[in-house]
């Protein structure tokens, strides 16, 4: 990624709505935005105080390399790398979401189960969907004798009938039972993890790179004329420098929050098995930019590259465009699944 990526270019970005759950929530992003940008401020401002502690005439030509000490990045990396984790584990989960409620139609809260004890018709409605009554009944009184009540006893009894059994995707779906996918989402979370701490460790390099020359700049300026070491200070600490002032920490924090969504967003879709394509989405209104704007609606494979080069957005700073996951060829998405978008 070129340098001035994050730094430099800014363009109107594309805005998630909240869509019809397939799509995530705009109020859920902007407060992870403003969540992220609060702590990326907070750790500017940190770096910006421990690199001007102690500055003198003695060392102030040590000032660029100091940015890069362990000293003085250490403290901002660990909170971007934090920022990142959190906003990726999201990310991950509301992939996770997607893959239950609209890949194998699993609701979160059980008691939306379409077995419940007792409900009419009850083992009418178990025969007519193949399950064991037999069975069932069987390990429910077994279940009972070990202290649960009828209901939870029921519960147990139809989980463990699945377990024992691998259920085809569209009896997943017709039960809704989150238990029965055989994935394991923990693998996706430390996936996640593990990515924040690499892409934390490499955007804070890059940041204090680009800031460090920026440094020496002014510094190199400084030499040349009468300027005191508290006027060059002020320089550093002016807004217009632009590294630690509050804009700054806005566009990080767009930008990010949108990268590391996304990021989350394909962790868990590769994890689950069943999504081997993702689309490209944005907000379709007068806010999306030219470079957004032709990528809307764009479907590659699961480890693929959208045009550009880009592998998930942001396209650009700010960027506010979104992914959602495609299960089976193009005539599939268009049929049974068209309406929730995959």
């Amino acid at each position: 990624m070129p340098e001035s990526t994050i730094l430099e270019t800014t363009h109107k970005a594309a805005r998630p709505s909240p869509g019809r759950g397939i799509n995530p929530s705009g109020r859920m992003m902007r407060a992870m935005e403003r969540d992220a940008e609060a702590r990326i401020a907070r750790a500017l401002d940190r770096m910006r105080r421990d690199l001007l502690r102690g500055l003198n005439e003695n060392n102030v030509r040590w000032l660029p390399q100091r940015l890069a000490s362990r000293e003085i990045l250490q403290p901002f990396t660990d909170s971007m790398v934090s920022v990142l984790r959190d906003i990726a584990f999201a990310g991950a989960e509301f992939g996770q979401e997607q893959v239950e409620r609209f890949v194998f139609g699993v609701q979160k809260s059980a008691d939306r189960m379409p077995f419940t004890w007792w409900s009419p018709g009850l083992y009418s409605r178990m025969d007519a969907a193949g399950i064991s009554v037999k069975f069932v009944k069987h390990r429910k009184e077994e279940l009972e004798k070990s202290g649960l009540d009828e209901s939870a006893a029921f519960d147990a009894a139809i989980l463990d009938y699945y377990n024992d059994r691998l259920a085809d995707e569209w009896t997943l779906k017709k039960l809704g039972v989150r238990q029965l996918i055989n994935i394991s989402w923990d693998l996706a979370n430390e996936a996640a993890a593990e990515w924040a701490l690499w892409h934390g460790q490499n955007l804070s390099g890059q940041l204090a790179k680009v800031t460090s020359t920026r440094i020496q700049k002014l510094v190199s300026e400084w030499v040349g004329n009468d300027e005191s070491i508290t006027q060059l200070a002020k320089r550093i600490n002016n807004p217009k420098f632009g590294w630690f002032n509050p804009k700054r920490a806005r566009t990080i924090a767009v930008t990010e929050t949108t990268r590391a969504f996304a990021e989350g967003n394909t962790i868990a879709w590769k994890e689950s098995g069943v999504v081997k394509k993702r689309r490209w989405n944005t907000s379709v209104d007068e806010m999306v930019c030219p470079i957004c704007g032709p990528l809307h609606n764009v479907v590659v494979g699961i480890d693929g590259t959208f045009p550009g080069g880009h592998q998930n957005p942001p396209a650009h700073p700010r960027c506010r465009c979104w992914i959602t996951p495609v299960v089976g060829g193009a005539e599939e998405r268009e049929t049974g699944l068209g309406q929730h978008g995959l």
